[in-house]
């Protein structure tokens, strides 16, 4: 007897349709009499809602449930943060008491980019000069300091006297690096010259950026300030699973760089982002919809932010402010059509071929493992995997023998596609995919 769907097994039977819409009069086709039924079109939900979403309420309603979670927006508000707490303890006082430059890395989506800003808006605060830039495939070392160094007024520079024309003219550091590319050593020739404030250097997305020699001297810029005690600190973030993975020539510089892997949140800092939203968007969740929603996130704050977005405009759209299990399984649905949509055809194709050869339960496990581990999975689901797949899975392993995603999202698809056909409860969800 075929087991019951996970929408089944969790949420119970789908609720019945509301009926459709008023139908619309028939609209005459060209200059002929004939006519057509339009009853059975899509509508515009701002159309079909018109007088409620124009009125101050629902306007305010939909103002507030954009601030209430925001998976496609790093976090820059202090209000807004949830967690981290140990983390940016231990950042702060590396920066501030002993003086290291620091790499960030971790998997996508883990809330890095929310980290780094918190960090500059906190350094701000102590009066730090912060200059953070995005890198790109296109990073130069020349270009990207060059754009920092135009952030950084000559008043700080030891060489210009506060009176100097120089600086009453706003003039920046970048007005005197010249026209030569700069180098390494022309750069920290200028920086160790600061003084009256300490420069706080934020580079983001690092692992962008696919040229080794723009890493290389980056590394070196690193050691040249560290040598010379210049009052200049640099906070690199960036996709990695390890230190070396994002900074060329570590060891070199091993000393005066701490590495901060930032992993999965705890369910109770995902519950800080949930209650943050509640508080934010008026609106609550019943409690075992959060501790679901909390479970299936499993450890991302993107896809906490993502499914209360989700289930939360499925309630307030119809009038309610207790969101529900059943919004919560309307989100999943939207969530993983969206998750479909942005498949490349080559994912698309692993995807099929993984749903149609490997029975749910495992499906579940490597979804839920690969989640928190880069997308890599154990030696016996590996194994597992390779023997039922035969001959396909040789287009899908890597020179280590490992089994490789062609999306970052399949896992996350997995583990929320296959969630109840594993036969657990929530809880025990966490302990069973770690193992």
């Amino acid at each position: 007897m075929q087991s019951k769907s996970w929408f089944q097994r969790y949420f119970g039977s789908k609720p019945t349709k509301k009926s459709s819409r008023r139908a619309a009069p028939n609209i005459p086709v060209g200059t002929s009499n004939q006519t057509r039924d339009t009853a059975s079109f899509p509508r515009f939900k701002g159309l079909s809602r018109e007088e409620r979403l124009r009125s101050p309420q629902g306007a305010a309603t939909r103002t507030l449930l954009s601030r209430a979670f925001t998976p496609a927006q790093p976090v820059s508000d202090l209000s807004r943060f949830a967690g981290r707490t140990k983390l940016l303890n231990r950042m702060i006082s590396a920066v501030e008491d002993q003086g290291m430059h620091l790499v960030v890395f971790g998997d996508r989506g883990i809330g890095k980019t929310s980290l780094l800003h918190v960090l500059a808006i906190l350094a701000k605060d102590a009066r730090y000069l912060v200059r953070y830039a995005s890198c790109s495939e296109s990073s130069t070392f020349d270009s990207l300091f060059r754009a920092v160094a135009r952030d950084v007024p000559l008043l700080y520079h030891a060489g210009y006297d506060p009176s100097s024309l120089e600086v009453e003219r706003d003039r920046s550091l970048g007005d005197i690096l010249g026209e030569d590319p700069v180098t390494p050593a022309s750069l920290s020739e200028e920086l160790v010259k600061l003084t009256g404030t300490k420069l706080l250097i934020i580079l983001d997305e690092f692992d962008r950026s696919p040229d080794q020699g723009f890493r290389d001297k980056v590394a070196e810029l690193i050691k040249s300030l560290s040598d010379r005690s210049a009052r200049v600190q640099l906070v690199i973030g960036g996709v990695a699973l390890n230190l070396s993975e994002l900074v060329a020539h570590v060891p070199s510089i091993r000393r005066n760089v701490l590495g901060i892997a930032v992993a999965g949140m705890a369910p109770d800092e995902l519950g800080q982002i949930i209650a943050n939203g509640e508080t934010i968007g008026n609106f609550s969740f019943e409690n075992a919809t959060r501790d679901l929603l909390i479970e299936m996130s499993n450890g991302s704050p993107y896809l906490a932010n993502l499914l209360g977005q989700y289930s939360a405009r499925t309630a307030l759209e119809n009038d309610r402010r207790v969101i529900s299990s059943q919004d919560l399984r309307g989100a999943v649905e939207l969530v993983l059509d969206d998750m479909h949509s942005r498949l490349s055809p080559t994912a698309q194709a692993q995807l099929n071929c993984l749903e149609a050869k490997i029975k749910p339960t495992s499906l579940f496990a490597a979804g839920r493992f690969a989640q928190k581990n880069f997308g890599l999975l154990p030696e016996d689901m590996v194994k597992e995997i390779i023997a039922t797949l035969g001959a396909d899975s040789r287009q899908w392993q890597g020179t280590d023998g490992q089994f490789l995603f062609c999306d970052d999202s399949i896992p996350q698809i997995l583990a929320l596609k296959y969630w109840p056909d594993a036969g657990m409860a929530p809880s025990d969800v966490t302990t069973v995919a770690q193992e």
